[in-house]
């Protein structure tokens, strides 16, 4: 076993310094900063806002899912050949929904009252999607950010990025056949201001609650889905707005008709 004065790598020196140990628990200054006002306003505000003179309504009540969550587990797999066979918008909305939306909570009265639909630290709400759509049904080819609580879609970058993403973006070129890449991001930033160093460690762990929804979602509605990290982070973060730091791409995960599938 290494100890701390061998570390093989930068990834290692994160890992240590990111360790809580005995001082944190006894720290009741650390402890009421979890509770203080500015992180209970924080957990209450919207992530992310994108100004878009076109926004895109999606439908929740379109699409069902026809499998059990048992069924869905057990026969998830990551699909990488898809047909051109379009996603439909209440497909690609109850994905969107049910991976990271936000949902009215039914115990509080008060407007700002909700829950979102996959875990996330502290209730910070620390993951946004961007989708790059290529073939969804009465949705214009493009860049979009999911806002979930209004649930709907704004147009960042009309366009198809097909070329883009088998030429500078993807290592994989298959994910330039997908019908949707959603791109999961992370606000960093935000988990830093309640977590500090150990915020980046949290933020992976919230990226994977959300990937599992997509794939569990996709799934339970006979699509495919795959999610890899191999993207040129500089690219994507450029695309979509970013900083790379506070904000950034975490992961992508391609989303469309498999191959194999019955036409509809």
């Amino acid at each position: 076993m290494r100890n701390r004065t061998n570390l093989g790598t930068q990834a290692d020196e994160y890992h240590v310094a990111s360790c809580n140990n005995r001082t944190a628990v006894t720290n009741r200054t650390v402890r009421q900063q979890n509770y203080s006002a500015e992180i209970a306003e924080l957990v209450q505000s919207v992530p992310v806002k994108v100004e878009s003179q076109v926004t895109i309504a999606l439908p929740l009540d379109q699409e069902t899912a026809a499998i059990s969550l048992e069924q869905a587990i057990t026969s998830r797999v990551s699909t990488r050949t898809f047909s051109a066979q379009p996603l439909s918008k209440g497909q690609l909305a109850k994905l969107l929904y049910l991976a990271n939306g936000v949902r009215k909570d039914a115990q509080r009265q008060d407007a700002a009252g909700y829950r979102r639909n996959a875990p996330s630290a502290g209730g910070l709400g620390s993951v946004e999607i961007y989708c790059v759509i290529l073939n969804v049904d009465g949705i214009e080819p493009g860049i979009y950010h999911f806002d979930s609580r209004q649930h709907n879609l704004s147009l960042i970058k009309q366009g198809n990025f097909a070329t883009w993403l088998e030429g500078f973006a993807m290592f994989q070129t298959e994910f330039s056949e997908v019908a949707a890449l959603l791109v999961l991001t992370s606000l960093v930033g935000r988990l830093r201001t309640k977590y500090a160093i150990r915020s980046y460690r949290l933020a992976l762990m919230d990226i994977g609650h959300v990937s599992q929804n997509i794939y569990l979602t996709a799934t339970a509605l006979g699509l495919g889905a795959c999610a890899t990290a191999g993207f040129v982070d500089a690219e994507v973060n450029a695309a979509l707005g970013l900083d790379g730091l506070d904000r950034c791409a975490m992961l992508t995960v391609g989303v469309g008709v498999p191959a194999d599938a019955p036409p509809r």
